[in-house]
């Protein structure tokens, strides 16, 4: 699916990021993405294993992240694959294949 959608929302180039980065990003000229994980609900699997894995202590619940990107004007230029609740922030950011884009 990553690969059908790439079309629809390519990752920009360092050159179209900078001709048309807003003006309140003005201190923040080598910038090229905002990236963040967000967390989604999901139903409580059967497994123990699958539980274990996605349960968030942060909220509580069983949940996927991902690491999404977004370029300064707020259109989506990557979406991660899913990864466990239970999984840090730092360690999706530190693994997922994001940065040989």
């Amino acid at each position: 699916m990553e690969k059908e959608l790439e079309t629809l929302n390519p990752f920009p180039s360092r050159d179209i990021t900078a001709q048309t980065l807003p003006a309140s990003f003005g201190n923040f000229t080598n910038i090229r993405c905002i990236i963040d994980c967000t967390e989604l609900f999901v139903e409580r699997a059967s497994s123990l294993t699958a539980q274990s894995l996605t349960f968030s202590n942060y909220k509580h619940h069983t949940t996927v992240k991902f690491l999404v990107a977004t370029v300064p004007t707020g259109g989506i230029c990557f979406v991660s694959p899913a990864w466990g609740g239970r999984v840090s922030d730092r360690h999706i950011t530190e693994n997922v294949d994001f940065w040989t884009t």
